[in-house]
């Protein structure tokens, strides 16, 4: 019988608006942004050795992000709604932000100039969910306690595996007020050969905020459920859906804002010695502090592994960072030289550890965000018994009550109390050559970084594979049988890069100037570090393994190539082919053309399965039987799909992380500028601006989830289609 929830849902998919049983639905919803600055400054010479500066700016963003579908009217429901994918993050985002900076130099003689500088910076954002208002939609929906807060007021998400989910947004509402108070001291010494800087930094963070990441609840489904329990096969996770059997059950409850405060002190020494004269040196070490952040209530609690309680600040004798400890031997020495072979030859080198800003993000930040202050209830209920339905809703948010962090349930959070920042030390090494007749400028230079103890998080209480109820079989179970996941942050990941580059810089003559840069670089790591773009799949897959998943990074691109030229066309005054002033001159004259290649690989991703095998709630890969890779690619067959299989049940996929490749990138951006003088103080500028000019589609990645149906095809775009903008501006 279906779920009565999934029933009314089912019903606001849209129909098919293309052929196919997979990506069959296109649509094209429009984001606006509306964006204004403000910004002013004032400079002011207070005596011949004092200079003082105020600078204060202003600015205000407010951006609608639409639903995947359109609103349509669900039954119980007062109003239609759209519903869509949780990732669209689809709301009413409004950023306000502004800066203010003093400064003041003063010279006590040629040799000796201090710099003073205090800055103060704020920000307040309101993310809200789209459709979501005063109505407890998720409620009407029949979804029992999905709307417990009075912020959380929109539908839960609804997530079939390998199909667009139903629902709201994930991670909304956001309401953050962030204030940065900076204060910034350097001052500089030349003597004889050297050059000394010394100098240090402060800064003072206060963020408040209410964040939820499932405020009004959440419904995986995965096709585990609907398997044939012989071979794990079979089952589809719209089915389960349709059932109102999840795979995982999940809501956070935030009690209370938060005040978190936090402050970072840098300190450094420097020495540009000029040791001859071809040859330089670069000198230097700073040192870095970043204390534990806190919280102004105490409303800071982190998971202690050693007793399975929460320590809460400030309660039976824990200290306000709630155990976590504050590193203080952040040195970073830093060396580099610059060495003339001959006039046209340069060889440059340098080498530098560079900290990472610890505890300003994630779960090293948000210690609120569970037991006691912000319970989370998670539920995990196998893979083969339908022991709790969507239309079973949710537990009803418990009262605020310190003691429960002596016997914690739900999912909490921790963080190592030895968590230390990461770095990167970073190396490079140029050979620069200037070849004077064409006035162009050759670089070769091979650039790595390696990166240690970097952030990395787990789930200290991943149950161990295995058949019946997940929970039994997490590590805690014994002592903290309520316990489900422990989100637990360490710093224990690494990276490496590795790249040659080259380029060549045609200085500007006869009008002309261009810049050629290509790329060769291979990056690994160990740890999801997703910005660039990729898919990593689950990271880890097993906390008991973490070897496997070491792997090509996400913004691993191993080919890039750019070409950018600039060309003033050589007619008009004061160019090769002068034209007299007069109409001949007034339309050939002036003209500029600009342009851009950019053509590089794609990033990697990772196949994970659609039904996981192991049984523990989590994701995992599939066993890899061949290479997956193939030699004719197309936007409805990306990749292999079969030579990736489901592993025998309770055990983890062999298939490494970001083996595949993605579709590369070529794009083509144009400009021509023409200025036409009026007066001799009054010139307008025509600008025709062409971005991506063959309207080549840049597509993202395919879908890599083995056991769906829209497996190894892409169905979405990145980027913009060709643009076409003409402009004026006036200059007088």
């Amino acid at each position: 019988m279906w779920d009565p929830i999934a029933a009314k849902l089912i019903k606001a998919y849209p129909l098919p608006t293309a052929p196919g049983l997979t990506n069959n639905n296109v649509t094209n919803p429009t984001k606006t942004q509306d964006w204004n600055q403000f910004d002013a400054r004032v400079d002011h010479q207070v005596t011949a050795a004092d200079a003082a500066f105020a600078r204060y700016s202003w600015g205000k963003t407010e951006t609608v992000s639409p639903l995947t579908f359109s609103a349509v009217q669900i039954a119980g429901v007062p109003r239609a709604i759209g519903i869509g994918n949780e990732d669209t993050f689809a709301g009413t985002a409004a950023l306000t932000a502004q800066h203010v900076v003093l400064g003041w130099v003063h010279t006590f003689s040629p040799t000796l100039i201090a710099d003073l500088r205090a800055g103060f910076n704020r920000f307040f954002l309101d993310y809200t969910q789209e459709g979501a208002e005063a109505e407890p939609l998720g409620n009407l929906l029949g979804v029992p306690n999905a709307n417990q807060h009075e912020t959380a007021r929109a539908f839960p998400i609804f997530s079939p595996s390998g199909y667009s989910g139903a629902g709201h947004s994930r991670s909304l509402p956001i309401f953050r007020r962030e204030n940065t108070f900076q204060y910034v001291g350097n001052v500089t010494k030349n003597r004889a050969a050297h050059t000394l800087k010394f100098g240090g930094d402060v800064r003072r963070r206060q963020l408040t905020e209410y964040q939820t990441n499932r405020g009004n609840g959440r419904f995986n489904f995965s096709p585990s459920i609907t398997n044939n329990p012989a071979n794990n096969s079979g089952g589809d996770s719209m089915a389960a859906f349709l059932l109102g059997a999840p795979s995982l059950i999940e809501q956070d409850y935030l009690l209370a804002w938060i005040g978190a405060r936090g402050t970072e002190y840098s300190f450094y020494a420097a020495d540009d010695w000029r040791a001859s004269s071809r040859l330089t040196f670069n000198l230097g070490l700073r040192y870095e502090l970043d204390t534990p952040y806190n919280e102004v209530a105490n409303r800071w609690a982190n998971f202690d592994p050693g007793t399975a309680t929460v320590l809460v600040a400030g309660r039976k004798g824990t200290g306000k960072s709630a155990g976590v400890e504050t590193w203080r031997r952040g040195f970073a020495p830093r060396f580099g030289f610059a060495y003339s072979l001959r006039a046209t030859t340069v060889i440059r080198g340098g080498y530098g550890i560079f900290y990472n800003t610890a505890g300003h993000g994630g779960n090293t930040l948000r210690l609120q965000r569970h037991v006691p202050f912000g319970p989370i209830y998670s539920f995990s209920p196998g893979n083969f018994i339908v022991s709790r339905r969507v239309s079973d809703g949710f537990p009803t948010i418990p009262p605020l009550d310190l003691s429960f962090a002596d016997n914690p349930s739900g999912g909490v959070i921790g963080v190592d109390p030895h968590y230390k920042p990461g770095y990167a030390q970073q190396f490079n090494l140029t050979l620069e050559q200037e070849i004077a007749p064409w006035r162009t400028l050759v670089k070769g230079a091979y650039v790595a970084n390696l990166g240690r103890r970097l952030d990395s998080t787990i789930d200290l209480n991943q149950p161990i594979p295995g058949s019946g109820a997940v929970n039994n079989r997490r590590p805690f179970f014994a002592v903290r049988p309520g316990l489900a996941g422990i989100t637990w942050a360490l710093s224990d990941g690494l990276s490496a890069y590795h790249a040659l580059q080259a380029s060549a810089e045609k200085r500007l003559s006869q009008g002309f100037t261009f810049l050629a840069a290509y790329t060769w670089a291979r990056g690994i790591d160990n740890v999801a570090i997703s910005f660039g773009g990729g898919a990593d799949g689950p990271v880890p897959q097993d906390n008991r393994n973490r070897h496997a998943d070491r792997g090509r990074t996400s913004f691993d691109i191993h080919h890039r190539f750019t070409y950018s030229f600039n060309y003033a066309l050589p007619f008009g005054k004061g160019r090769k082919f002068q034209s007299r002033v007069g109409v001949a001159g007034f339309v050939l004259g002036g003209w500029q053309a600009n342009g851009i290649l950019t053509l590089q690989t794609g990033l990697p991703f990772t196949p994970t399965l659609a039904s996981a095998t192991v049984n523990t709630g989590g994701a995992s890969r599939p066993n890899r039987t061949g290479d997956g890779s193939l030699d004719t690619r197309t936007v409805n067959r990306w990749f292999d799909v079969n030579a990736f299989t489901p592993p025998p049940s309770f055990t983890y996929g062999d298939a490494g992380r970001n083996i595949l490749d993605g579709p590369g990138r070529k794009n083509v951006d144009f400009s021509v500028f023409k200025d036409f003088r009026i007066t001799e103080d009054t010139r307008v500028q025509f600008r025709a601006e062409f971005f991506n000019l063959t309207n080549t589609p840049q597509f993202d990645l395919p879908n890599a989830t083995i056991g769906s149906g829209p497996a190894g095809t892409i169905s979405s775009t990145i980027g913009i289609p060709r643009q076409i903008q003409f402009g004026l501006k006036v200059a007088f």
